[in-house]
């Protein structure tokens, strides 16, 4: 009986993440692929998809997703964020800082958000705007 809940629990989601767990992004990547492929509106699952392509260093094919996936589910400052770090690694800083301001306003005090925002100001020469994105820290 555990056996049998124990398969019928497992999901695209979790196998995906056991294999990351087990070094296989790749595997992990393909697995996710086949799942969006067969549920386009899956938005975790391209939330995540996204996210593992952004560690490979695959930044353009995770904005696909990630995009997709902020409009599938717009209230997820995940979503946002990822996009956000998926879009300043493919030298989009505008798109960047767009998506950090709509993760920052879908979830305040987003910390990792806050930093990665400011960096982006600074980027830009906005060290004023820089600083008060980090004021709760200092």
């Amino acid at each position: 009986m555990w056996l049998l809940l124990t398969l019928l629990a497992t999901t695209p989601l979790s196998e995906a993440q056991a294999l990351e767990e087990g070094g296989d992004d790749a595997g992990a990547i393909a697995l996710l692929q086949a799942a969006v492929t067969a549920d386009p509106r899956w938005a975790m699952g391209r939330v995540e998809l996204g996210r593992l392509q952004l560690k490979q260093g695959v930044a353009e094919a995770a904005l696909v997703h990630l995009d997709i996936a902020r409009s599938l589910a717009p209230e997820n400052p995940r979503a946002h964020y990822l996009f956000a770090l998926a879009a300043d690694e493919a030298g989009h800083r505008n798109e960047s800082r767009r998506a950090l301001e709509v993760a920052l306003t879908l979830r305040e005090g987003y910390a990792d958000a806050q930093v990665r925002l400011a960096s982006v100001l600074s980027a830009e020469g906005d060290h004023r705007g820089a600083a008060n994105v980090l004021k709760p820290y200092v």
